[in-house]
């Protein structure tokens, strides 16, 4: 072959090379195939990458095609189970709008499953847009207006049992105070695995050790009603101020709402530490994000049952796959509700929050519709987030408000830490179980709110002496 001959060749070869990968991203059928440029890309640096980047708790980045590639498969499987992005409230017809929803589409996750099958194809260099341009602070939602540090140390002994602890932490704000997040950074290799936050009254007496901050013992202990009096006090005394992983996203209450620090109050937050295989220390500090608009209105937690189920009876048999429990409460004054969430521990499957309509004003029956107000097909005890409705939902007075909770106490529950499954009654992981809904509302007026905290006073000492 000439020199002519043999440049021609090589030009063609190039020519049809060019051809074939500027066509790689279409099929037999003639349609294109996803490429991360395009099509992956904008999903993963919008729904991922706030969490899978470097100095934040996911356990990998996906802040580049190579770190996309790299565990492709495993994000699509992940993808497709709708374990992420982390989100589990279910919505339907007859349950509200949630804002934020992080869901992706049925039509998203074809594409990524699409894209993984086809050999994750990067697409044209030119086209793969610029990453977001996000914090560097180990803080997500940026750097709080208030860090607080613990008041001491908790050491964490290698190869021991689960640990709660109650930690104190004064803020001793002279008037009440208003924030619109909450958060908490670990300290280096944490085993920080859950928190709750409470604020409460700094005379309230709370041990180290208390199930519910201000309780001390178990239900039970001493005389009933001594034990109803404590419950009814600290129960009447705490506020809950959410809860925290380290995997949740994290995210500012709606523009316009705000959570109330009273005057004088302590934050208390109670930790769920899991060692590891070496001695640790948990030191992390707290974060508080003071509202900023000069008009906000408060929300208040109105949980179903209260006082997170600790008198409620919960008592879940060995063995049994689908344990029903649930809850009423009927509203002594109208509500304007903004939110809802679901507390429970690893035993929990399924979770329904429902408003429906009740006797209304002067007993006459209500005819106001009923309506859903969350549904968590799946519960995870890894994602216990508040969802706030698109729009608030006005709930009027006389409607029952019911929490409806299922638990898999099988030996097919991979979340169950026992084998066989034990009987699990009401206490803190690994032995015991919780559930609640809680229904987030706009604080009341003032003689509006006094007539809520009696009804709630009164159910919880219905449950207390076990009636229904």
């Amino acid at each position: 072959m000439n020199r002519r001959r043999l440049a021609t060749a090589i030009l063609l070869v190039v020519a049809v090379s060019a051809w074939t990968g500027a066509r790689a991203d279409i099929d037999a059928g003639g349609q294109r195939n996803p490429t991360f440029a395009k099509d992956i890309a904008p999903l993963v640096y919008t729904q991922c990458m706030p969490c899978h980047r470097i100095g934040q708790p996911s356990p990998f980045p996906l802040a580049t095609y190579d770190d996309v590639r790299a565990k492709g498969a495993e994000v699509a499987r992940a993808v497709e189970a709708r374990l992420m992005p982390p989100w589990l409230a279910t919505q339907g017809p007859d349950f509200p709008a949630i804002a934020g929803d992080r869901r992706l589409t049925d039509r998203q996750i074809k594409t990524f499953a699409t894209w993984v099958a086809h050999g994750m194809p990067a697409g044209p260099a030119r086209d793969i847009p610029m990453p977001p341009s996000l914090s560097s602070s180990p803080w997500p939602l940026g750097l709080p207006d208030m860090t607080i540090g613990l008041p001491r140390a908790i050491a964490v002994p290698a190869g021991g049992s689960d640990d709660y602890r109650n930690v104190i932490v004064p803020l001793d704000f002279p008037a009440d105070v208003a924030i619109s997040a909450i958060d908490y950074l670990p300290g280096e290799n944490s085993v920080l695995r859950h928190a709750r936050f409470f604020a409460a009254p700094a005379e309230l007496a709370i041990s180290d050790s208390d199930p519910l901050p201000g309780i001390s013992g178990l239900l039970g202990s001493g005389s009933l009603e001594n034990y109803g009096d404590r419950l009814l006090a600290a129960a009447d005394a705490l506020l809950d101020l959410g809860a925290w992983t380290p995997g949740m996203a994290r995210r500012f209450l709606p523009e316009g709402l705000a959570l109330r620090i009273p005057a004088r109050f302590v934050l208390v937050i109670q930790m769920h530490l899991r060692p590891g295989g070496i001695d640790a220390i948990e030191n992390g500090r707290v974060g508080l994000y003071f509202a900023k608009p000069a008009s906000y209105r408060f929300v208040q937690p109105l949980a179903i049952p209260p006082a997170f189920g600790i008198a409620s009876g919960l008592n879940v048999p060995a063995g049994q796959a689908a344990f029903s429990f649930s809850d009423t409460f009927m509203l002594p004054i109208d509500v304007e509700a903004v939110g809802a969430r679901g507390d429970a521990n690893l035993l929990a499957q399924t979770m329904t929050l429902t408003a429906a309509p009740g006797m209304g004003v002067n007993g006459v029956p209500s005819k106001w519709k009923a309506t859903g107000l969350l549904k968590i097909a799946d519960w995870n005890a890894d994602w216990p987030e508040s969802y706030f409705f698109t729009k608030p939902i006005h709930v009027p007075r006389g409607a029952v408000l019911r929490s409806a909770i299922t638990y898999d106490n099988s030996a097919s529950n991979p979340r169950n830490l026992f084998t066989p499954p034990r009987r699990t009654m009401w206490g803190r992981v690994p032995v015991g179980e919780m559930g609640t809904m809680t229904l987030l509302i706009v604080q009341p007026a003032a003689a509006d709110a006094t007539l809520l905290k009696d009804a709630v006073a009164r159910r919880l000492r219905e449950q207390l002496m076990g009636r229904k």
